[in-house]
């Protein structure tokens, strides 16, 4: 009887991993169906090319008038 009580346990500790993965991949499948991810959690509705042609860039930042940059006229 032993014997039959732990192939039992052995074979639940095999299924149940399984299962549970199985059962996740469908929830969220389900979730993702639901709601679409993309959503701007910041409210910023910037491009790539707004960050990297900030002004605040040290490149852009030190392109104004009134600073001299040495070799130039």
């Amino acid at each position: 009887m032993e014997f039959f009580f732990g192939m039992f346990v052995g074979i639940l500790a095999a299924v149940l991993p399984l299962f549970a993965g199985w059962l996740t991949k469908q929830e969220y499948a389900m979730i993702k169906e639901l709601e679409d991810n993309d959503f701007d959690y910041n409210k910023v509705e910037k491009t790539l090319e707004d960050y990297v042609d900030s002004p605040f860039d040290p490149e852009n930042y030190f392109k104004k008038k009134f600073i001299k940059r040495e070799g130039t006229r």
